[in-house]
């Protein structure tokens, strides 16, 4: 399988947004247009810009369902609003025929990628997810939380997904 060079703006792009996050704890919205862009581009320009075409109707069905589980963990407190936006744009990136295999290993990256980072900060599994409702406000309040930012581990799993597939 030869490397595709049109993708490689997207993959520059995931770099820049997992590193970011890793940094910064947070994704900008003009990272994501911008990899949603690229994404589109390079699925017009494989395809033949018909609006049916197989690939980006299987872009557009993944993106969706990418999106729409991303929603609920994101309703849940599971994941960041900028996770849920990259996890979209993945599955635009992937379509539907590697859905299961990215989430194979982004099930196992998450593990891995997990227990190092819990055993780097060297905190109790006690610890990560106490959460406590605020009587006055109504909000969520986070008490002794460990954030994990998870743009990293989405890109690391995309990159094992492309690998072994």
């Amino acid at each position: 399988m030869a490397f595709n060079f049109g993708l490689l703006p997207v993959w520059g792009l995931l770099f820049i947004i997992g590193v970011f996050d890793a940094r910064e704890h947070r994704i900008p919205n003009k990272l994501i247009l911008i990899l949603l862009f690229f994404l589109s581009i390079s699925s017009l320009y494989n395809g033949d810009f018909n609006l049916f075409n197989n690939s980006l109707t299987d872009s557009l069905i993944a993106f969706s369902l990418f999106l729409f589980g991303g929603l609920i963990l994101y309703f849940f407190n599971f994941m960041a609003a900028g996770d849920v936006k990259l996890l979209g744009c993945i599955g635009f990136l992937l379509g539907t025929g590697s859905l299961l295999n990215f989430t194979f290993w982004l099930g196992s990256v998450t593990v891995v990628v997990g227990t190092a980072y819990l055993l780097l900060n060297k905190q109790l599994i006690a610890n990560i997810s106490i959460t406590s409702m605020s009587s006055e406000s109504g909000e969520r309040v986070f008490k002794n939380v460990s954030h994990m930012p998870f743009a990293p581990i989405l890109v690391i799993s995309l990159a094992m997904s492309t690998y072994c597939s």
